[in-house]
């Protein structure tokens, strides 16, 4: 299942992977959210393997997420930190590994 949310672009940005794990929370009867609750165009990567990109995937869906926290907290890291359940110096430490200042 990870592969599946690390593999995809996401070209929809943070908007398209909450949508998708709220989809599948609403479809889940249980309490862990399983490869059929995801609709099927996201089935199908996972059915694809494993991606030869994985950290590239992974970078660009933490810029997303570091960018879109920082715009609802406009700009104020301790609050860009807190929506993504993350310390501040997390946050600072990965905004550097990606070259976000």
């Amino acid at each position: 299942m990870r592969d599946i949310f690390y593999g995809h672009s996401w070209p929809g940005n943070v908007r398209e992977l909450k949508n998708c794990v709220e989809r599948a929370v609403i479809f889940c009867d249980g309490q862990t959210i399983g490869v059929e609750h995801l609709q099927a165009q996201y089935r199908r990567l996972g059915e694809a393997g494993f991606p030869h990109e994985l950290e590239g995937a992974r970078e660009r869906l933490d810029r997303e997420m570091i960018a879109e926290a920082l715009a609802r907290s406009q700009g104020e890291k301790q609050k860009a930190a807190a929506l993504l359940h993350i310390s501040r110096k997390t946050l600072y430490n990965r905004m550097k590994k990606l070259g976000m200042g």
